[in-house]
């Protein structure tokens, strides 16, 4: 994306959105929080978004189960191929979103590598 001055730029702000949670060990608010997600992205195409930033702690823990990866990594695919890859989703890793000890790699690294998202480095 190129700017001109004067140029508006629109974009969508979100964080802590902390996936993969399943708050008070409830199974409905594990849910809720994939729901929100999937929001997220519906509204940053009905806003017409320039891009997507989500600023840190997308998973709830660095520990996250294969089920979650697979439901953020599909979401992210649908949308790219809904937006004709114009909405470019930029994330910024969290201290959830980190693993405590040995491999500090993320999640969203992988993420990153499938050219989903755009991985800034905090």
């Amino acid at each position: 994306m190129s700017l001109v001055q004067n140029q508006k730029v629109r974009f969508v702000h979100a964080a802590d959105l902390h996936l993969g949670n399943k708050q008070y060990n409830n199974l409905e608010r594990y849910k809720d929080f994939n729901r929100a997600f999937k929001w997220l992205l519906n509204f940053t195409k009905q806003q017409n978004a320039d891009f997507l930033l989500i600023s840190g702690d997308i998973f709830a823990t660095g520990y996250i189960n294969p089920e979650i990866i697979y439901y953020i990594y599909s979401e992210l695919k649908d949308f790219k191929e809904q937006t004709n890859g114009k909405c470019p989703v930029i994330m910024i890793e969290g201290n959830h979103d980190l693993r405590r000890y040995g491999d500090l790699r993320s999640w969203l690294q992988f993420l990153a590598k499938t050219s989903l998202i755009i991985l800034l480095d905090a």
